[in-house]
């Protein structure tokens, strides 16, 4: 019978069987979604400041392009260097468990919102980025769908990646450094877009090895404090260079169109 294996009731009948899910699987549903929503809070900061910075710093040219041009070239150095040394203290804050790192990925992606805004400065319409930004969503969302599901152990894999990866950039200096003597613009364009899809592959595939990893991470870290914020961090970043390079290929490909 149909309620034979559940535990009866008393007037009121047999106690109706539960479909709900674990608990673990509950967790992990809502971790999982902090994660992309605390990412998704990251990419929109970034996108907001990049968008204030560049209407900023177009005014601010039309009144006074030499000033505004240093100025922007001073800001756009420091906020790479913060940029590298914000994202140590992220993981340093991870990693010691003690503190909240809302306020470092806060200003991380408020860092990295002034650097990609020399994308907007550099003429790049909004429909390019649009195009890059929806390319990276689909492309990001099938990678990490791939990892988190996977039953492999994509940790290899990663080994296997990072010595090709270093295998491919040597070669890509010393191929570089051809094209600087000859100084081809094919070649040059060619080596450009040759590297930037290169860089992209890799960001891909770590998309799917991050993903894996994440999961791994979220099945034992209840006592990690950052959990879900420094899963976002690294999504968050994977995100953004994948979004970069495919902005230089559009964007390159548009200009050689154009020409």
């Amino acid at each position: 019978m149909a309620y034979a294996s559940y535990p009866q009731g008393g007037a009121n009948g047999p106690v109706q069987p539960s479909f709900s899910e674990p608990k673990g699987v509950i967790d992990t549903k809502k971790t999982l979604a902090k994660c992309f929503g605390y990412m998704a809070l990251g990419l929109f900061i970034s996108a907001a400041t990049a968008f204030l910075v560049s209407v900023g710093f177009v005014y601010w040219m039309a009144l006074d392009a030499d000033t505004a041009f240093v100025a922007y070239s001073v800001v756009s150095v420091i906020s790479i260097i913060g940029v590298l040394v914000d994202g140590f203290i992220v993981n340093l804050v991870i990693a010691k468990n003690k503190r909240s790192a809302w306020v470092p990925y806060i200003l991380f992606s408020v860092l990295m919102g002034i650097c990609l805004s020399s994308f907007l400065l550099a003429g790049i319409d909004f429909l390019t980025v649009a195009n890059a930004f929806g390319i990276t969503s689909m492309v990001f969302l099938v990678m990490f769908l791939i990892g988190y599901f996977s039953k492999a152990n994509l940790n290899l894999f990663a080994m296997i990646l990072s010595m090709i990866a270093m295998l491919a950039f040597g070669f890509a200096g010393l191929w570089g450094l051809t094209i600087l003597i000859t100084g081809n613009p094919w070649s040059m364009y060619v080596y450009d877009m040759t590297v930037s899809g290169a860089i992209m592959i890799l960001a891909i595939f770590s998309v799917s090895i991050d993903a894996y990893n994440i999961k791994q991470l979220i099945a034992k870290g209840d006592g990690m404090k950052n959990l879900a914020l420094f899963c976002a961090y690294s999504m968050y970043c994977d995100f953004v260079v994948i979004l970069v390079r495919v902005l230089l290929i559009l964007a390159s490909a548009k200009d050689n169109k154009n020409n």
